[in-house]
């Protein structure tokens, strides 16, 4: 590849493209481009990227990466992620699925609430910019549930950045989704990696595109 590598971030559910902020100023050597889901009102985006690029995903935007990732991608890291999230008989370590419908049913009533609610239990405030946008956090979170891309994982050059202490994406759950050898555990680390790490995480990017 280049010697000037290029990023494609996409951030999680309940998240919005600011979270890569703090990991972008740490990647002075690197071009980079983010998707942004319109989870809080900004309009949605998918940037066009070059042949050769790496995506790099927090929590459900590997998911998204994985499923939806535009031509040309060569690696993939996976922040605090995962390629199933929701339990099934060959996933026990996966959140059960009542749990994510009751989490639908939720949103529909008190979309506020469950978007508060959740980032709180990520390690945030629980603030956000932007009025929550119902349809499209519902239809991330039919992905969260319904999506598998255990097999694309597989087919992908791919590293993982894990967590130890993260409350969303169990340790079980990361290593059910990722082969062991491509995880690299941070082990005071939450589900917050972009924002509590993003040094160490940027140069982890950084081996992985010039490895």
């Amino acid at each position: 590849m280049s010697e000037t590598p290029f990023f494609l971030f996409a951030h999680g559910w309940g998240s919005s493209a600011s979270i890569w902020g703090p990991m972008r100023a740490a990647l002075p050597e690197a071009q980079t481009a983010v998707i942004e889901r319109g989870y809080f009102g900004a309009t949605p985006s998918w940037p066009t990227v070059p042949t050769g690029y790496i995506g790099v995903g927090h929590s459900a935007g590997t998911l998204d990466l994985l499923g939806d990732r535009p031509a040309g991608c060569i690696g993939l890291i996976a922040i605090n992620g995962f390629s199933r999230f929701s339990q099934a008989p060959d996933f026990a370590s996966g959140v059960p699925m009542r749990v994510l419908d009751r989490m639908l049913l939720r949103l529909a009533a008190d979309p506020v609430g469950t978007v508060t609610a959740f980032r709180v239990r990520c390690g945030t405030d629980g603030g956000f910019s932007g009025a929550p946008r119902p349809d499209r956090l519902e239809q991330g979170l039919h992905a969260l549930r319904d999506r598998d891309a255990r097999a694309a994982a597989a087919d992908l050059k791919l590293l993982a950045l894990a967590g130890r202490l993260d409350p969303i994406v169990s340790p079980t759950m990361t290593v059910a989704s990722f082969d062991r050898s491509t995880i690299l555990w941070n082990e005071a680390a939450g589900h917050l990696l972009p924002l509590t790490h993003p040094d160490w995480c940027a140069g982890q990017l950084m081996k992985f595109a010039r490895a």
